[in-house]
C-alpha cells in the first residue's frame, strides 16, 4: 500500500509532507496503519471534505491511498475532520515528522 500525506496551513503556515510504502515500514507500523484505514472508513469518505466559512490557522491534509485493489484520495480541514479520521491523521503526522528527523 502506498500512501502520500500533505499537512498545510496552521499558523505558522509550515507544509508537512510524507510518502510511505508499508513494504517498507516496520511490520508494526503497516498494521497500525492498515487498521486506523479500516476504522476510518477512509475509502468511502468523500473526497473533499471542507469548513464552508473560512477559517484562521486551520490545518488541511490532502492523503492520498493506494492499494492493489483501489486508489482514493481525501482533502480535510481540522475544523471538520470526523472523529473516526483523527487517529489516521495523527499517526500520519507522526510518521511524517520522524521521517523528517531521520
Amino acid at each position: 500500500m502506498k500512501i502520500d500525506f500533505v499537512r498545510s496551513g496552521g499558523f505558522a503556515g509550515i507544509r508537512l509532507a510524507g510518502s510511505f510504502d508499508t513494504q517498507q515500514l516496520l511490520p508494526e507500523q503497516s498494521s497500525i496503519l492498515d487498521k486506523l484505514i479500516t476504522d476510518s472508513g477512509f475509502f468511502s469518505l468523500p473526497e473533499d471534505i471542507q469548513q464552508t466559512a473560512p477559517g484562521p490557522d486551520r490545518f488541511e491534509f490532502q492523503i492520498s491511498i493506494s492499494t492493489g485493489q483501489q486508489s482514493h484520495s481525501i482533502r480535510v480541514n481540522d475544523a471538520v475532520m470526523p472523529d473516526r479520521l483523527r487517529p489516521l491523521v495523527e499517526y500520519l503526522t507522526t510518521l511524517a515528522m520522524s521521517s523528517k528527523k531521520g
